[in-house]
């Protein structure tokens, strides 16, 4: 079991307790003695015979309400007894329920994420790229492992402390937009090339005029590129003179999620609590009439 499931189940089971408790006290007082030997009165037990009123001079109760108990019928159970089994019996199949249609026929978001880490060493540019391709849709009845999702998103953000804000891409259009430590939000039309990596780097700080920074912007960009490709992939890019590699891409890592939408979890609780107080109506109900 989940250990942060544990306080949630502990607490349930000793609620579920109490209800119980309080059932069988509520139980044990409505049925007062035992059986009776004459007819008396159904809610403190006074023996009624010869009675010329419609009140219980023990108790006072209308007799037309309480009613008369007889050798021969037995006392049932009253509304706060039903209303507890009613409260303990609801969860089990609403959890199974809701399970079902959850599986079969409710809506639930599913995300697509992969995720590479790109080094870059060198000494003008020393930096940690982390690179995300993400797609969410929703999908509705899918049971089973979630299907990926088309990638509709690509960030790329600095993990060395630079000070800029992370270049999110719009991979239909090639769009991209990225934020300096000023605040200062830019945009760029597409198409995603090497061109809008090294305008990013430039807000972080970076000579865009070195030709070598422009290349790495090149390394960053085709790495990039090749994430949904990239699972079991380390790629070396750029060479300085001395023949060291100075970009090392690592395989990419991919997960696809489903999410509960949590309208759709508000939604379901909000069923199950109707249900729940039209059953005690009609407890209610029930027991005035009977």
């Amino acid at each position: 079991m989940n250990s942060s499931a544990a306080p949630t189940l502990v607490i349930a089971l000793v609620v579920l307790a109490g209800l119980v408790l309080l059932a069988i006290t509520w139980w044990k007082r409505g049925r007062g003695r035992g059986p009776v030997a004459e007819p008396s009165c159904g809610k403190c037990g006074y023996a009624v015979p010869g009675l010329t009123s419609l009140n219980c001079p023990e108790c006072g109760s209308d007799l037309r309400e309480v009613g008369i108990v007889t050798p021969h019928t037995a006392r049932g159970a009253g509304p706060v007894v039903w209303a507890v089994v009613w409260t303990v019996s609801l969860p089990w199949p609403a959890m199974g329920i809701s399970a079902l249609l959850a599986a079969t026929a409710l809506p639930r978001r599913v995300e697509t994420n992969m995720r590479r880490v790109i080094f870059v060493q060198a000494p003008y540019l020393n930096a940690i790229i982390e690179a995300n391709m993400t797609g969410r849709a929703t999908r509705y009845g899918q049971s089973g492992p979630p299907r990926p999702v088309p990638v509709t998103e690509l960030t790329l953000r600095l993990q060395t402390g630079q000070g800029a804000g992370p270049l999110t891409v719009d991979l239909a259009s090639g769009a991209s937009r990225y934020t300096d430590a000023a605040g200062r939000t830019a945009t760029r039309p597409g198409p995603f090339d090497p061109a809008a990596v090294l305008a990013w780097l430039g807000r972080a700080g970076f000579d865009t005029t070195d030709p070598k920074i422009q290349a790495r912007a090149a390394d960053i960009h085709a790495a990039a590129q090749e994430i949904p490709q990239a699972q079991s992939k380390v790629s070396h890019l750029g060479k300085e003179p001395n023949g060291g590699q100075v970009v090392t891409a690592h395989p990419s890592f991919i997960t696809t999620t489903p999410r509960p939408s949590p309208w759709t979890a508000l939604g379901i609780l909000g069923f199950w609590v109707v249900v729940w107080l039209a059953g005690i109506v009609w407890i209610v109900r029930g027991n005035r009439h009977a």
